[in-house]
């Protein structure tokens, strides 16, 4: 297996006992918010082997029987972001080759000038730091037990996060620059949530025959940030979705 000359680093930024926690966490979620059946193969309590890849900034993990990959962003030693997301190559190996392979060696290398990717797809790197100046390391190996299909904290216990009034502002400015207003009124749901989700799937009927969909929301260092409108018609199927968004409703408000 070709992972690009490799230089290790003396440890990872997170323990592996954190890194399954957030694993745990993010399965959790979006079994909860997008559906079990966005997960193949899972079944809840099947402990499955993982791989992990760290650099100084980024710990990414490969979960081949589940065909899932968690990427934890760090920031002085904590995460500022938690990406979940499928496998988009067969087998863990080709994921991890991908995965480097698509940075370009960095961080830790850079191409070397002028030499093209190999026929294979595999890039030529020289020994020389990344204008990042990070090492790699991995791939390390880690077992994870999957957890069950449970509601997060915040929705057993209802907590209401002190982030509220900001997703309100950023939904409403965002919303009301996206929505038609001959389309008439427009109503906007917020479910409750955790600025360590990943996600926040704001749901919006934008009024008449104008359709409905999803806003995701995700909280950045600036605050919040949206993503694009995803309208709930084919090829998109947000039902699920948008039906746990209304069962756990925590604040709904109407543009004009």
């Amino acid at each position: 297996m070709l992972f690009c000359g490799l230089r290790l680093m003396s440890a990872q930024p997170l323990g592996e006992t954190r890194i399954a926690t957030e694993v745990s966490k993010l399965l959790q979620w979006k079994v909860f918010w997008e559906g079990p059946e966005t997960l193949v193969h899972y079944q809840p309590g099947m402990s499955v082997n993982a791989a992990t890849v760290s650099s100084t900034d980024e710990i990414a993990v490969f979960i081949g029987e589940i065909r899932t990959t968690v990427y934890l962003t760090i920031e002085n030693g904590e995460i500022s972001k938690r990406v979940i997301a499928g496998m988009g190559m067969q087998t863990t190996a080709a994921s991890i080759e991908k995965y480097i392979r698509d940075k370009k060696c960095t961080p830790g290398f850079v191409r070397k000038p002028g030499v093209p990717e190999h026929t294979d797809g595999a890039p030529s790197c020289s020994a020389e730091s990344s204008l990042h100046g990070q090492l790699i390391s991995g791939p390390r190996a880690l077992r994870l037990r999957l957890p069950a299909p449970t509601p997060p904290e915040y929705i057993i216990s209802r907590k209401i996060s002190p982030k509220l009034g900001e997703l309100k502002a950023a939904a409403h400015d965002r919303i009301s620059g996206y929505h038609d207003p001959g389309c008439g009124g427009a109503t906007v749901t917020i479910p409750f949530f955790s600025v360590s989700d990943p996600v926040v799937f704001v749901y919006v009927d934008l009024g008449k025959d104008c359709g409905s969909g999803i806003f995701p929301f995700r909280w950045g260092r600036t605050g919040w940030i949206s993503g694009q409108f995803s309208p709930n018609r084919p090829p998109n199927d947000w039902n699920y979705t948008i039906n746990q968004v209304r069962r756990y409703n925590l604040l709904q408000f109407s543009l004009p």
